[in-house]
C-alpha cells in the first residue's frame, strides 16, 4: 500500500490524500483553498480513482470534487447529513468563484456528477465495499455529519480523522475515539502545541461581553463558519438568557434548516430548536438595515470575511463607534479575517480599511481538537504509523516530534510525498 499526500500537508487547506492498494484506490477528501487572489486546488489525481470518501461538507474537505468528475465516475461515501451540506457549499462555491473571475475547473455539470454518485453510510455502521475494503464511519464531533473514517484495506487498517473534537460542545458529542488495531493514522494537527480555553469560562465571558456593548448601545458582530458555528453561537447566547436580539443572516439560516432535518446528529435536538426560534433571521437588504437600528448581536458567514453579507455589515459599523467584530473561528493566514485581527484592518474590493475604533476581539470558540486531545486520541487508538496533516509547518512537525518522542513512525508529510506504508508495519 501507499499512500500520496495531495494537500493539506504543513498547511491548513485543500484536504487530499490518495491511497493506492493491490488492485484499488481510494481518494481521501479533495478539497480546496480559498483566498482573496485565487483558488487552490489538490495536486491532480494521476491513477484511476476506485471510490472515495469525504469526512465532513467543509470546502476545504470537500470544494474540488467537482473537478475528479470531468473524467471519471466513481462512488463517494459520506454521512447523510453531508451529502446536502456539501452541495450547498459547493454550489455556492462555483458562484462566489464566477463572481471573483476565478478560472472556471468545474461547473454544475461536474456538480450533479459528483451528487449522483453520492452513497450514504450513517455512523457506526461497517460496510464492506468490495475487493476486501470495509468502511465504518464514526463522530468525529466537528460539524454536523463529520466522520472519522475507519478503512480496511488490504490487511491494514488506516484510520482518518478529518477534523475532529474530543470536547463536548452544545451542537454535537464528543468525537468516537474507541478505534481498535489502527495500522496508519492520519490527523489533524491544526491546534498541535495550544490549548483551548475552558469553555464554561469562554462562554461567560463572551456572554458578557455582547451584553456589554449592546447595553451601551452598540450592535455586536460575529462573522462565523455557515455550518456549525453559527448554530453553536446562537445556542450560547440562547441558553445564557441573553438579553438582547439576535439575528442570523446569509447561508447561517440555510444551513441551520438542513440540521433541523437531521435530529440524530446533533447532540441536543431541542436545544438547537430552541436556539434557533429565538434567531431573527435576516433575508433582505431591508431586515439589515433594520437590524443595525438597535443594540442586537449579529451572526453572518463568511467565518473568515472572505465574502457574504458580514462585509456589508463592517462597512456599516465603520462609522459606528462602540460597536464590536468578536472573531469566534480558526483565521487561516491571509485571509480577510486575519488580517482584521493581527491589523485591525481589512481589504475590501482592494480598499484597506481601517477598523481600529471598533472593538475587535478573538474567542476561541474551535470545533477541532487541541494539543491534549490529540495526543490522548493517538495513546487511545495506538497506531504503527502517524501522519500529521491539516496544520501549518510549526504544527505538524509539532506532533510529529512529541509522536517520535513517544516511539511511534511519525512524518509530517510535504505536498506529493508518496509513502509506502508496509515497510512501517
Amino acid at each position: 500500500m501507499e499512500i500520496q499526500f495531495l494537500g493539506a500537508c504543513r498547511e491548513v487547506g485543500r484536504s487530499a490524500f490518495l491511497v493506492q492498494g493491490k488492485k484499488k484506490n481510494i481518494v481521501l477528501d479533495y478539497g480546496n483553498k480559498i483566498n482573496p487572489e485565487e483558488n487552490l486546488f489538490p495536486l491532480p489525481v494521476r491513477k484511476h480513482i476506485d471510490l472515495a470518501i469525504l469526512s465532513h461538507a467543509h470546502l476545504d474537505h470537500s470544494g474540488a470534487f467537482p473537478l475528479l468528475f470531468k473524467r471519471s465516475e466513481f462512488d463517494v461515501y459520506m454521512t447523510p447529513p453531508t451529502l446536502p451540506v456539501s452541495e450547498l457549499l459547493i454550489r455556492d462555491s462555483i458562484k462566489v468563484s464566477k463572481l471573483r473571475g476565478f478560472e472556471e475547473l468545474f461547473n454544475e455539470v461536474h456538480l450533479k456528477r459528483f451528487l449522483n454518485n453520492v452513497k450514504t453510510l450513517p455512523y457506526d455502521r461497517e460496510k464492506s465495499l468490495g475487493a476486501g475494503i470495509s468502511l465504518e464511519f464514526g463522530d468525529a464531533g466537528h460539524i454536523i455529519g463529520a466522520a472519522i473514517s475507519s478503512i480496511h484495506f488490504d490487511d491494514v487498517h488506516l484510520l482518518y480523522t478529518g477534523d475532529f473534537k474530543l470536547k463536548e460542545t452544545h451542537m454535537h458529542k464528543v468525537a468516537r475515539s474507541n478505534f481498535k488495531n489502527i495500522d496508519v493514522l492520519i490527523i489533524e494537527s491544526t491546534y498541535a502545541g495550544e490549548k483551548h480555553p475552558d469553555r464554561h469560562k469562554l462562554e461567560e465571558e463572551f456572554v458578557a461581553d455582547c451584553q456589554r456593548i449592546c447595553d451601551e448601545g452598540g450592535n455586536v458582530l460575529l462573522p462565523a463558519f455557515a455550518v456549525g458555528r453559527s448554530q453553536e453561537l446562537a445556542a450560547v447566547l440562547s441558553d445564557h438568557n441573553f438579553d438582547y436580539p439576535v439575528y442570523m443572516d446569509g447561508m447561517s439560516n440555510s444551513v441551520s434548516e438542513i440540521m433541523l432535518e437531521f435530529p440524530d446528529y446533533v447532540r441536543d435536538y431541542d436545544d438547537l430548536y430552541r436556539a434557533l426560534k429565538t434567531v431573527e433571521w435576516i433575508t433582505t437588504e431591508r431586515q439589515r438595515r433594520l437590524a443595525l437600528k438597535e443594540p442586537s448581536v449579529i451572526i453572518s458567514p463568511a467565518g473568515m470575511l472572505q465574502g457574504g453579507h458580514v462585509l456589508w455589515y463592517l462597512l456599516k459599523l465603520r462609522d459606528r463607534p462602540g460597536s464590536a467584530v468578536f472573531i469566534t473561528g480558526y483565521q487561516v493566514e491571509g485571509t480577510p479575517g486575519r488580517m482584521l485581527l493581527d491589523t485591525k484592518r481589512i481589504n475590501i474590493d482592494g480598499y484597506e480599511i481601517d477598523m481600529s475604533h471598533l472593538e475587535i476581539k478573538k474567542f476561541d470558540f474551535s470545533a477541532h481538537a487541541d494539543d491534549d486531545d490529540l495526543r490522548s486520541f493517538i495513546k487511545k487508538v495506538d497506531p504503527k504509523l502517524i501522519f500529521a496533516v491539516h496544520g501549518d509547518e510549526e504544527k505538524t512537525e509539532k506532533l510529529q516530534q512529541w509522536a517520535r518522542d513517544e516511539g511511534y513512525y511519525a512524518f509530517a508529510p510535504r505536498i506529493g510525498d508518496d509513502f509506502v506504508i508496509n515497510k512501517y508495519l
